[in-house]
């Protein structure tokens, strides 16, 4: 018997190990900051990451940068020329990749520096290959964290930030906390203005509301079983206990044997040692 209850003890403990929920910290992503250089009023800055098709471990951050509708480049409301500058310094530890097709950064030292010319439709863009399979999110399968890049306007104006980010299942997070302007799928986007100068960079939140309730149960029913395994072992150990204490008892008291009654012996001369046809 306290074997059995200590096989059943220690199999609801693993059981109850085993489903318990183990996931690692989220810590908040390090922010990129993106300095901006416009010769004219910017309408918009762009900053999306995406994943590269074809080639995994490999995100592409694209960074775009609008003019007001009917703005011509190059007009009176710019100061002179259509150029602009981007330049990107991305968390330390962030490897850029150059390809035929990215190759915009050369000899990049801490941070990525483009030059860019807007066309007469006033939408340039430049991009880079990051060695990372997701730039800027950090996921541990319940919360999720977007960095929010830190951006330096050096152009007139108050433009619109608008970050994208590629984040499977976007859909299935409750992003109540930091709301995003769009959501489709799994690509969220956020908006919010630029001041000039400087605008900090900060760290939008989404939670999966069913995945947390899901390991709150995994976790509930893990401390149930845990606690019947306690139970069961300490069971098994007092029944050990008490096994012992009662072959102590058994030795140090060895059973006696049952006494034989006798009959009793019948002296000389006693009614009982006449025949029967004696005369009485």
């Amino acid at each position: 018997m306290p074997i059995a209850l200590a096989l059943l003890g220690v199999a609801l403990l693993i059981v109850g190990l085993l489903l318990y929920p183990r996931r690692a910290e989220n810590p908040a992503p390090l922010s990129t900051k993106l300095d901006v250089f416009s010769t004219c009023p910017l309408y918009s800055i762009g900053y999306g990451v995406d994943p590269v098709p074809g080639h995994p471990g490999v995100s592409r951050l694209t960074v775009q940068l609008s003019l007001p509708e009917g703005l011509l480049p190059g007009s009176g409301a710019c100061r002179g020329g259509a150029g602009a500058g981007v330049t990107v310094t991305p968390p330390p530890g962030t490897t850029l990749l150059t390809g035929t097709t990215f190759l915009n950064c050369q000899a990049c030292h801490g941070h990525w520096t483009v030059g860019l010319s807007f066309p007469p439709n006033g939408l340039v863009a430049a991009h880079f290959l990051v060695k990372a399979s997701s730039f800027g999110v950090v996921s541990n399968g319940i919360t999720t964290s977007a960095a929010i890049p830190e951006i330096v306007n050096d152009a007139t104006g108050t433009p619109e930030l608008l970050v994208a980010y590629h984040i499977p299942s976007a859909i299935s997070y409750d992003w109540s906390a930091d709301p995003p302007v769009s959501i489709r799928k799994s690509i969220v986007i956020w908006s919010e203005p630029v001041a000039q100068h400087q605008t900090a960079g900060r760290a939008a939140i989404g939670i999966d509301q069913a995945a947390q309730a899901s390991d709150s149960f995994k976790i509930f029913l893990a401390g149930v079983l845990i606690a019947l395994a306690g139970a069961a072992i300490l069971a098994a150990i007092v029944e050990a206990v008490h096994t012992r204490d009662w072959d102590v008892i058994r030795a140090l008291h060895p059973k006696e044997p049952p006494a034989t009654a006798q009959r009793p012996a019948l002296g000389k001369g006693s009614p009982g040692d006449l025949p029967d046809s004696a005369p009485r």
